[in-house]
Formats: C-alpha cells, structure tokens, sequence
C-alpha cells in the first residue's frame, strides 16, 4: 500500500500538471479509489493490520470478507466520484470528496468496529462458558 501510494502521488501529480484540466484534476480520485480497491481485492491484506486479538477471536472467512468489502467500497466511491464530477459543478464536486467520501470510510470503519468487537466478545464468552467445569458443592463443608 505504501509503495502504490507514493506511485499514484508521483504519477497522478506529474499528470495534473501536464494536462492543467480541470476535469482530470475532478475524476483523479476516481483513479486512486479504483487501484486502491483493486490492491484491496487481494485476499488476506485487511490481516496485517489487525490486531492478535481480532486474529485468535475472529475467523479467517471474516476478514477476507471485510476485506472485499472494502474493496467493494473503493470501487463504488470511485464510480460515485464520476458521476458527481461529470454532472456537478466543482464546488458541489469538492462538498462530496470532503463529507460524502471521507463520511462513508469514518462509517464503513465504524460498521467494522463493532461488528468486529461483537463478534469477538461473543467468542470469548463462547470459550469461557465452555472451559467452566461444575465444582464440587462447597457448602456442605463444615467449618471448625
């Protein structure tokens, strides 16, 4: 991710400056969002970032998941993108890669969370209900 980002940062901002187009500058992040979803598509990448405990509580399934989902989302901001450049005026243009974008990956990270932290509690109490043995009744001992 660290090197595709430096990539896009050198290739898109030579690109700008060669084309002084105010639409290329607008469909630009349509560009990013789309090679960072296609990067995102790789199984496994949301893994690293994950902290040991999301990776002992959490099935692999769900990862890869979340994953794709934010791939999905990459992709879907990405066409949005297009459409608000293409059919709206740069500053309504500019309101939406502000709020609009920015907005759904705070609310997707959100989704995420606690979703995640559901899921995690839920196993733990799983485990832990599981490991308790009966214990002899400790009431019927007599105290001298």
């Amino acid at each position: 991710m660290q090197w595709l980002s430096l990539a896009l940062v050198i290739t898109l901002g030579a690109a700008t400056l060669i084309t002084n187009d105010s639409r290329f500058m607008m469909a630009k992040p349509s560009l990013i969002h789309f090679a960072i979803g296609a990067v995102m598509l790789r199984p496994g990448w949301l893994d690293r970032y994950m902290p040991p405990i999301v990776k002992e509580h959490l099935p692999k399934g769900v990862l890869k998941l979340a994953g794709f989902a934010w791939a999905g989302l990459m992709f879907l901001l990405g066409l949005i993108n297009l459409y608000v450049a293409a059919n709206f005026s740069p500053i309504v243009w500019g309101y939406f890669l502000a709020f609009g974008a920015t907005g759904a990956k705070v609310v997707a990270f959100l989704i995420q969370y606690f979703v995640f932290r559901f899921l995690i509690v839920r196993d733990i109490a799983a485990h832990a209900t599981a490991t308790i043995t009966p214990q002899a009744d400790d009431t019927k001992r007599i105290a001298v």
